[in-house]
């Protein structure tokens, strides 16, 4: 081989040979020498500089559709991925409008018309992107991801179906004669058995009949089969397919060949399966998406591996730098969130020397590992893609023979008032909409197969388009801290809404979060940490002390107090804390988690110091 290259070093995997077939061939008053890539590319720019009127007779598919867009790029592509090109394993989308005899342009410039002569068998080749995750043990979060249709064909995954349609109209099934003109205009009796009646109508009016809004309503779509030919000639095969039966609001899937799916594996670096699924992506042609999964953290800290891969070569995930790839791995790591309790406090302790006191700005200028001043979010939004595939109708008519009731009864009766009435039999020409699958099963068919379903809906590709919905969450709290029950001596302001009470005593905490906007899509607030003003809210490195609060009744409190006596939700403040000063406690409200990532509050209340706990005590002689 030439420059050195042996059939060694190919057989072995040092080198491969990566090769392009070319085609020779006149166009436009030119001859070219073009591979399949250069044919794609430059047909797709004259779909883009050129109106497709012009396209539909002139750019290369339409003159030379055979060579460019089928035996050329079908002539050499890979099997298995290979120097980051993926393999070439068709969907309907990357085909020409479907189309099976050519390819689409992106389908050429992605995957075809490029082949790989090596020896290495390694096909685990796969284009890999990276990123990484922060979370908490035990807890309910979300992992979100963004995808980028590279194709020319809207991803689709599960939508509502609705049973109204864009002018909010119900299905029609068929026109029929007023049934409130319907009477009985013959009675023929028979000794043994029971009465025949004659029904006719006092009215040749036509209504319309609707679907109700509980009705089931069969729904069809295209058949991915139904099209044409290079001659334009259509197979013998029905136009469209039955997706299924819906009731408005139910989930519905539009087809295989528009779906794109992610499938997602969290395992830990012991190999054991957290979760997995597959998630159905709703993305735009040529656009981006968001997607997520909720899942629940384990227990214990530690590092887990999120892997996320594409089932769609033309639905391709963007990692942490904004570059595509087939398979996202993100490195999450699980971190455990402390409490260190505070000490029992003594009537002996001191005020050490180091300990401040703060202003109420000073306090939540980050002082916190877990959220901090630059971190707090209380309010994050997200767009994702819904569905909004418009329903249509077939119109047909048939004949149908009624009678109709024209002159009144010759004799009364007054069970049956039109009973003896002249009538005569009329041929009325009614419409139906619905579905209409019916086609001739071959050339030489003189009866059409297959039916017209009344009442039936169809939704054509042509109709499905995908919105941008935005979603939006939102946190907020309120704190109070009061004195203990105990502290018989605490005094509550109406004016300022705070306690004085003095120092020694116990206090009490009551949190209240509020979650609002698209909350099925948040897992509410899950932790709530406390730093307290003794220990510089643990801003010096010999007193770094938190409290948890724990969940009851809907309220984050303190946990039960093992230095108490009475074993109440408390936390204790020092006896020594300065006098005629404010006691502010901190507090941060997090692990609130949403697709669009974590939401946090930041909130301080405070109670005013003033005297200690011997101030309450009363020492007297015992009476004799």
């Amino acid at each position: 081989m030439g420059g050195g290259l042996t059939y060694k070093d190919i057989s072995e995997g040092k080198y491969k040979i990566a090769f392009e077939p070319v085609a020779y061939f006149r166009y436009n008053g030119q001859n070219r020498a073009m591979s399949a890539t250069e044919c794609g590319l430059l047909n797709k720019y004259m779909k883009n500089y050129f109106d497709a009127g012009w396209n539909s007779t002139n750019n290369l598919r339409a003159l030379l559709g055979p060579l460019t867009h089928s035996n050329l790029p079908r002539s050499a592509f890979l099997e298995n991925k290979d120097l980051g090109v993926p393999i070439y394993s068709p969907s309907n989308s990357d085909y020409y409008n479907g189309n099976s005899n050519y390819n689409s342009d992106t389908c050429i410039i992605r995957c075809m018309g490029i082949g790989v002569l090596t020896g290495d068998t390694d096909d685990d080749d796969d284009i890999e992107g990276t990123s990484v995750a922060e979370y908490h043990t035990d807890t309910d979060v979300y992992t979100s991801f963004n995808v980028r249709n590279i194709g020319e064909t809207p991803f689709v995954g599960e939508s509502t179906f609705s049973i109204r349609n864009s002018s909010n109209q119900l299905p029609k099934i068929r026109e029929s004669l007023d049934e409130s003109c319907k009477e009985v205009y013959r009675v023929d009796y028979y000794r043994d058995g029971p009465p025949i009646y004659h029904y006719g109508y006092t009215s040749n009016r036509l209504v319309t009949g609707y679907c109700t809004e509980d009705s089931e309503v069969k729904v069809f779509v295209d058949n991915p089969e139904y099209v044409p030919d290079e001659n334009g000639q259509y197979p013998r095969v029905a136009p469209y397919k039955k997706l299924g039966t819906y009731k408005n609001g139910q989930l519905i899937n539009i087809g295989s060949e528009y779906s794109g799916k992610v499938s997602y594996t969290v395992k830990t670096k012991g190999r054991s399966t957290i979760k997995t699924g597959v998630i159905d992506v709703n993305c735009p042609a040529d656009d981006e998406a968001m997607s997520w999964f909720q899942w629940r953290t384990p227990s214990k800290e530690q590092s887990v591996t999120i892997t996320l891969k594409s089932n769609n070569s033309n639905l391709l995930l963007v990692d942490e730098e904004g570059n595509l790839c087939e398979t996202l791995v993100i490195e999450a790591d699980i971190s455990k969130v402390e409490e260190i309790t505070p000490p029992d406090p003594k009537v002996s302790d001191k005020r050490p020397s180091w300990q401040k006191v703060y202003s109420m700005s000073a306090v939540q200028d980050k002082i916190s590992k877990y959220v901090s001043a630059d971190d707090s979010t209380e309010e994050l939004s997200w767009y994702t893609w819904t569905c909004a595939a418009n329903w249509s109708q077939d119109e047909d008519t048939e004949n149908r023979s009624y009678v109709i009731i024209t002159g009144g009864p010759l004799y009364n009766n007054d069970d049956y008032p039109y009973v003896g009435s002249v009538f005569e039999r009329e041929e009325l020409t009614i419409t139906k909409w619905g579905v209409d699958n019916r086609y001739f099963a071959s050339e030489g068919s003189k009866r059409l197969s297959g039916d017209f379903y009344a009442g039936a809906v169809y939704i054509s590709t042509s109709s499905i388009h995908l919105e941008k919905k935005t979603f939006s969450v939102s946190a907020s709290a309120d704190v109070t801290i009061s004195p203990s029950d105990y502290c018989k001596t605490a005094i509550y302001s109406e004016s300022s809404g705070k306690y004085t009470m003095k120092s020694g005593y116990g206090i009490q905490i009551s949190v209240d979060t509020h979650i609002s906007g698209d909350t099925q899509y948040c897992t509410g607030s899950q932790t709530a940490n406390v730093l307290f003003p003794e220990f510089n809210y643990n801003r010096h490195s010999t007193a770094l002390y938190n409290r948890l609060l724990e969940k009851v009744n809907g309220s984050f409190v303190f946990k039960k107090n093992k230095y108490s006596t009475y074993n109440d939700r408390v936390h204790f403040t020092p006896i020594w804390f300065p006098d005629k000063k404010n006691y502010t406690v901190y507090v941060e409200v997090f692990d609130v988690w949403c697709p669009a990532g974590q939401l946090s509050v930041r909130l301080t209340d405070q109670i005013y110091i003033k005297g200690n706990v011997y101030d309450d005590w009363h020492i007297a002689p015992v009476k004799p």
